[in-house]
């Protein structure tokens, strides 16, 4: 089995330390293992995760940015189709079985959409305070 995890940040700690242990466990087991990480361009580009794993960076832009709500929603039309067909591309070429998407967001909202689709099963993880929202975040 081929997993994707798609992460919000490649960085030391928290969230991270916990996707690089489920992703040495799933390796260990025989799977193969791939990130997708918060990147610059409008097309995956392949990268090395900061733990060493096989990584791809891509932007995936937001449906709404908060104080760009118009810009952002037209720029997130436009770009949909584009980019759910990068997606589709990288996860047919990697073979990906299931999409293992942590700390959930607006941008995640192409798997959803790919599932949908039935392109590839999709698993959310949530980890503490996650499931209280902002709120629970900013007292």
């Amino acid at each position: 089995m081929n997993v994707l995890f798609v992460v919000p940040w490649d960085n030391v700690g928290g969230v991270s330390h916990v996707v690089n242990r489920v992703a040495e466990y799933a390796r260990r087991q025989g799977s193969g293992v791939y990130f997708l990480l918060p990147g610059p361009g409008d097309a995956p580009v392949p990268a090395t995760s900061r733990a060493g794993f096989p990584a791809y960076q891509f932007n995936l832009r937001p449906p709404a940015i908060a104080g760009r709500s118009l810009r952002s929603r037209l720029a997130y039309a436009l770009t949909l189709p584009l980019t759910l067909l990068q997606l589709t591309r990288l996860i047919r070429r990697l073979k990906i079985d299931v999409v293992n998407i942590h700390y959930p967001g607006g941008n995640k909202t192409y798997f959803a959409m790919l599932r949908r689709l039935g392109v590839v099963r999709l698993v959310t993880s949530i980890h503490g305070t996650d499931m209280l929202g902002d709120a629970a975040r900013n007292p």
